[in-house]
């Protein structure tokens, strides 16, 4: 099968959120798999300075109202390839909060339509087009121009913090129909297939809190939303082979996770006190009410505790935060945890509290027992709660996502913490297999769906 995929963002060239890791992984788990892929994206400078060579095309890629983008190609390793866009304006970088003018990167779904139109004059047709939140959401509804010769169409939402809402000027300059809602939208409407990440972010996406007409594009379709769990890139979150892990290990011989948490607590100039469990809390997602009652009955337990916000403006409110001074030996608000960062904190702890993914899963791998928030069978985030004995579970589960429950998994956990099971249940998560093979062959399964129902 021969894929294009669209979209604004790929580790480690250029990384806002872990889209970008989910976008890098995928393609290189099908192209294991032995399709064809190529990543429609803009041409950040992470490209070049990163020291791809790339290789600029003659003919720029016609674009509606007369636009153009000039196309760069170059080959990853893996044998994914890379079609970089310079657009028909120049492309600021992101701001400090993520945001962007929508115009200035919606082409992007055009782009990847053009391509496609492209290639299928040539003889050479993609199979499918994959297309990656609002950035590329334009995609499926310009697709539509190809009739019956145009590949089929999936639009993925790992979040919609922006729906991409198009002013009328791009609109008409693009060919759009006036008052037809956001990009995100248009892409609803007209891609073969919608996914997701996690029942979580699913039920979000339906409940319409934060963007009401995106819900009710998405009940109107007749096929429902797809919602699929992601993998990890094991190549990137390996304990065995982390060169940013002061000392490496793996499921069957872990013994230099101690020596990583030894390290940890040093640099952090905590108590040298490695009977008690370090365990880390990840702020993010967490309710107030939740953090409130979290950490105050935490620091009365005998553990090193640490603290790590979703943002650099996170702060704790004034009570906690006197609080935390007052066990200063063995308490630590830490920065926002990103990588390589995230993956030395992770090889450290013996437990880590998380309400989203993936970093359950990157815990799960790095032999941090997951106390997660929800209940089994969300998919998100990942884990079946350990019975009594831990002779069965992957995780601590709340149940919940009241602040009670949630005090109530982190309080299991660091009984569980004592008992001799829990060696064992430590090796039985870094066994599981958390890597993209499985979701990769979903995709692929919705992808040859939407080949035998083509759009009309």
């Amino acid at each position: 099968m021969n894929i294009l995929m669209s979209a604004v963002e790929c580790s480690p060239y250029h990384r806002q959120s872990v889209a970008a890791d989910a976008v890098a992984a995928l393609a290189k788990t099908l192209r294991q798999l032995g399709h064809e892929v190529t990543i429609a994206l803009p041409r950040w400078p992470g490209f070049e300075q990163a020291g791809l060579m790339l290789a600029r095309r003659l003919s720029p890629l016609a674009l509606p109202g007369g636009a153009e983008a000039v196309v760069f190609d170059v080959q990853l390793p893996s044998g994914v390839r890379l079609a970089l866009l310079d657009g028909p304006a120049q492309l600021p970088e992101p701001g400090a909060d993520g945001s962007e003018e929508p115009e200035r990167l919606a082409w992007l779904g055009l782009a990847a339509a053009a391509l496609a139109a492209q290639r299928l004059e040539r003889g050479q047709p993609f199979d499918v087009v994959h297309a990656h939140d609002w950035p590329a959401a334009l995609a499926p509804e310009a697709l539509r121009q190809l009739g019956d010769k145009a590949p089929a169409s999936v639009l993925t939402l790992h979040d919609v913090a922006s729906p991409g809402a198009l002013g009328a000027a791009a609109r008409r300059a693009w060919g759009l129909p006036e008052g037809a809602g956001s990009v995100v939208e248009l892409g609803v409407v007209a891609a073969d297939v919608v996914t997701t990440v996690g029942e979580a972010r699913a039920r979000e996406l339906l409940a319409g809190q934060r963007l009401p007409a995106l819900a009710e594009r998405l009940m109107e379709r007749e096929a429902p939303l797809q919602v699929l769990e992601h993998g990890i890139d094991n190549a990137v979150n390996n304990p065995a082979t982390d060169v940013a892990l002061p000392q490496r290990y793996d499921a069957e011989d872990s013994a230099n996770k101690g020596r990583c948490k030894t390290q940890l607590l040093q640099a952090l100039e905590l108590e040298l006190v490695t009977e008690r469990p370090l365990f880390v809390v990840f702020l993010d997602g967490l309710s107030a009410a939740a953090v409130q009652l979290l950490v105050p009955a935490l620091l009365k337990a005998e553990l090193s505790l640490l603290l790590v916000p979703p943002g650099e403006a996170e702060a704790l409110e004034p009570k906690l935060e006197r609080l935390l001074a007052k066990h200063a030996e063995r308490a630590r608000l830490l920065r926002p945890a990103q990588d390589a960062e995230l993956r030395r904190l992770m090889a450290a702890a013996d437990l880590a509290l998380v309400a989203r993914e993936p970093l359950a899963r990157i815990a799960q791998r790095y032999g941090s027992v997951p106390v997660v928030v929800g209940q089994e069978g969300e998919g998100e985030p990942h884990g079946v709660d350990c019975d009594a004995q831990l002779e069965t579970g992957t995780a601590f589960v709340s149940g919940a996502h009241t602040a009670a429950a949630v005090l109530g998994a982190a309080q299991r956990a660091l009984a569980a913490y004592g008992l001799p099971g829990f060696l064992k249940l430590r090796r039985r998560v870094m066994r599981l297999d958390l890597s993209w093979d499985r979701p990769a062959r979903r995709y692929v399964q919705l992808y040859r769906q939407a080949l035998k129902n083509p759009p009309s």
